[in-house]
Formats: structure tokens, C-alpha cells, sequence
């Protein structure tokens, strides 16, 4: 029976993940992003988690920005080592902040699944069906 995971199959698959991830940054951040201050100053109140306490809504701001304009840069696989590191430090924050305010695992998973999913891309690189592949050439 032939093979079923190749070279190409593998980087197909970076291929979807990329861009499910990157669709779901964008949905994510897209909505802080457009909030405005009191929804900045929101998102970036989680800070406080790792002490610190100022700049939460320049923070928050970032946060949205990071993870729309990382979402489509991720989709194409543009600039993927930086993008995704910056995406991967986000989630992070998320993370820490989940499992502060969570009863117990159910309340953090999310994060922790996507952190997970953005180190592994961390690992791997964007695969050759990336922007970054064909500037590289």
C-alpha cells in the first residue's frame, strides 16, 4: 500500500493549519482590534497576571492587532517565523490569564490547544505552499 504521508501531504497540512489558525486569529482579534479603548484596556488588563500594571490598553491594543494582521499573515505564510512568535506570545498571556480565572482545565483549554498549535508551526515553519517559501527561491 502506498505511503499515505509525504512530503507534499505534510505540507499540505501546514498548509490548513495555517490558514484554519489564521482564520480564527482574525476572527478573534478583529473584534478588539474595532473596540476601541474600553475593550483595549479590556484585553489588556490581563496583564496583570504577570505583573504588570500599566499600558493595558496600548497592550490590548496590540493584542488585537497581533492577531488580525497576524492572521492573514499567517494565512499566507508571510514573515511565519516572527508572526507566529508574536501570536504564540499572545496566546500565552491568554493562557496565564485562563488559568488564573478558571475552575479547573475546561477553562484554559482553549489557549493551551492553541499555544500548542502555534509551537508546533513554531517548529516546523510554514511549509512550501507559503509566501515565505517562494521569496526564499
Amino acid at each position: 500500500m502506498k505511503d499515505l504521508y509525504t512530503e507534499k501531504s505534510m505540507h499540505l497540512g501546514l498548509l490548513i493549519v495555517r490558514v484554519g489558525m489564521g482564520l480564527a486569529m482574525i476572527f478573534h482579534g478583529y473584534p478588539k482590534l474595532i473596540g476601541g479603548a474600553e475593550k483595549w484596556e479590556s484585553v489588556g488588563s490581563a496583564l496583570n497576571y504577570l505583573g504588570i500594571t500599566w499600558g493595558h490598553t496600548t497592550f490590548g491594543f496590540l493584542a488585537g492587532l497581533i492577531e488580525t494582521l497576524g492572521g492573514l499573515l499567517l494565512i499566507f505564510g508571510l514573515f511565519h517565523l516572527p508572526v507566529v512568535f508574536f501570536l504564540w506570545s499572545t496566546i500565552l498571556v491568554a493562557l496565564i490569564y485562563k488559568i488564573n480565572i478558571s475552575d479547573g482545565f475546561l477553562g484554559f483549554a482553549h489557549p493551551l490547544e492553541v499555544s500548542i498549535i502555534f509551537l508546533g508551526l513554531l517548529i516546523a515553519g510554514p511549509g512550501n505552499y507559503s509566501i515565505d517559501k517562494i521569496r526564499k527561491k
